[in-house]
């Protein structure tokens, strides 16, 4: 059992344990991506949802326009592509 001034075991990263981080499914949109998160109040995250139905967009492609902006404001010459994660009806009737 450690003592409160025992300095913390190191762990070791082996082969098994990069297996067992990768064990579980990536949805191939999501293969090399990562997530960008905020807390907003609850009404303004309704407006913006209803936003992006009314533009027949989903919430990540808006994000993407306000996060692509924002870069732009800065000079920032990186911008994320603007694609929808959402399957379409003829990619489900083609699975």
């Amino acid at each position: 059992m450690p003592t409160k001034n025992a300095p913390p075991k190191k762990r070791t990263v082996t082969k098994d344990t990069e297996l067992l981080k990768r064990s579980y499914r990536v949805a191939a949109t999501r293969h090399g991506a990562r997530s960008v998160a905020g807390h907003y109040p609850a009404e303004q995250v309704h407006a913006f949802r209803v936003l992006a139905a009314e533009q027949d967009k989903d919430v990540q492609q808006l994000l993407a326009e306000g996060i692509n902006s924002v870069f732009e404001r800065y000079g920032v010459p990186v911008r994320i592509p603007i694609v929808s994660g959402r399957r379409t009806k003829q990619q489900l009737a083609a699975e």
